[in-house]
């Protein structure tokens, strides 16, 4: 073989190695569009379990694809809304499995923190609404059942094997009905700077739930103090206080003291009245 064939035929050779090379880089390429291929991995995240079966907390994510693993920040829900109710929740969605997977999460609008609120509509100061939303979309949402289901925003609707997308929201709920099985029985009180020309009535509530809820209760005051040294009227404070009849009341805080949940405890006076130097309490009752 000469020196000129020598030379083409390596060029032939080169011509057609690198050739195929190059389409089988653009397939690769190509097998990868749509696809998350990037990670964050900043903060502390914890596992959460399917939550199918949580009877009270609605971000317990239900029917999650067994390919995918959902995860919360430390301090992934937080309460930041002025009537008490308005919150935050981050999330993660990993995919652990070894193949491409497009994501979706489904949540139950029914239950608490969100108390029904209509996830397909976001308004910056709406009630019963989202108020912000990123890194996913809502894929569906049924009224009647109240489940609310999550997919990837285009960027990352589709994970690739061990990546993870971040996604998070902001709601402000309305205000939901009253629960008694939600909160210990409140207890009633006489203040002890009470005295037979002012009295002062105090109210605990405490609550193990999750999430921050109303309380109500009717009381008898006659349980409390002596019912002849009741006025016609009380004056309620940071509370509504109506009769139901005689020296029975259905009581309820307002403003910052209508709610309670676990670490959001109440305890305040609710009513004070002036008994005009009569015997108030206990055996003193005339």
């Amino acid at each position: 073989m000469t020196r000129r064939m020598w030379c083409i035929s390596v060029a032939v050779f080169l011509t057609v190695f690198l050739g195929g090379l190059g389409v089988a880089g653009a397939a690769a390429l190509w097998s990868q569009s749509g696809t998350v291929s990037s990670q964050v991995t900043t903060g502390t995240w914890g596992a959460v379990e399917d939550g199918g079966g949580d009877a009270t907390d609605g971000t317990r994510p239900m029917g999650l694809d067994p390919r995918l693993a959902y995860s919360e920040p430390s301090g992934s829900f937080r309460y930041d809304g002025p009537t008490g109710l308005g919150f935050c929740h981050d999330f993660r969605i990993t995919n652990t499995s070894d193949e491409p997977v497009t994501w979706s999460v489904t949540f139950d609008t029914k239950k608490g923190p969100y108390w029904g609120l209509n996830p397909t509509t976001v308004k910056s100061n709406g009630t019963g609404t989202l108020r912000g939303f990123w890194g996913g979309v809502t894929s569906g949402f049924d009224s009647a059942t109240g489940l609310w289901t999550i997919g990837g925003a285009n960027y990352q609707r589709t994970l690739a094997a061990g990546v993870s997308a971040d996604v998070g929201y902001c709601a402000n709920p309305a205000m939901p009905a009253v629960d008694p099985t939600a909160y210990a029985a409140p207890k009633i009180r006489v203040d002890p700077s009470s005295n037979s020309y002012g009295v002062a009535l105090r109210v605990q509530v405490t609550s193990g739930s999750r999430f921050q809820l109303p309380w109500e209760i009717d009381v008898d005051l006659a349980d409390h103090v002596c019912a002849s040294s009741l006025p016609t009227k009380i004056t309620a404070e940071n509370a509504e206080l109506v009769r139901i009849s005689g020296t029975r009341y259905r009581l309820s805080g307002t403003g910052a003291f209508r709610l309670v949940g676990n670490g959001h405890s109440q305890d305040f006076v609710f009513a004070r009245y002036n008994p005009g130097g009569k015997p108030f309490q206990g055996g003193s009752c005339p």
